[in-house]
């Protein structure tokens, strides 16, 4: 799960029944959320061979104090806004914004493919289409 908070990003994943990883891409991003649960820093695992170099393992009693924790953080009305007035998360989360206008930009594209192509023995050239804009799109920095 993808956790977007204004005191950072984070992924949260189960590894084994009982044991989750709370996993971070930015250290900042570590200690703001272990701070704000009252983890101490020295919970935080660094690793170079993961896509997520920062880590705290819980268990499961430790997850729901987190999520209690990060709810108590929403005291805006404008989840941009407020983001936007933080130099520490405002670029980070401005690029996921970037990436998820994207997605629906891809999803709307293969909507209206769909309806152009489905049900014309013709579906392998509306998927091709589909990949063929979306890698255009990728390349224009879309």
């Amino acid at each position: 799960m993808w956790v977007c908070s204004s005191e950072g990003f984070a992924s949260i994943v189960r590894k084994s029944p009982g044991e989750f990883h709370l996993r971070f891409r930015l250290m900042r991003d570590a200690k703001n959320i272990c701070k704000l649960v009252g983890f101490p820093n020295d919970r935080i695992i660094t690793t170079s061979k993961a896509d997520y170099r920062y880590r705290v393992i819980l268990s499961s009693a430790e997850l729901l104090p987190v999520f209690v924790a990060l709810a108590g953080t929403i005291t805006y009305s404008n989840f941009k806004a407020k983001v936007s007035e933080r130099p520490d998360q405002r670029a980070k989360l401005a690029a996921y914004w970037v990436e998820i206008v994207d997605f629906k930009t891809r999803l709307k594209l293969l909507g209206y493919l769909s309806k152009r192509f489905v049900g014309s023995g013709n579906e392998h050239r509306a998927f091709r289409q589909f990949v063929q804009i979306s890698t255009q799109l990728h390349l224009r920095g879309w």
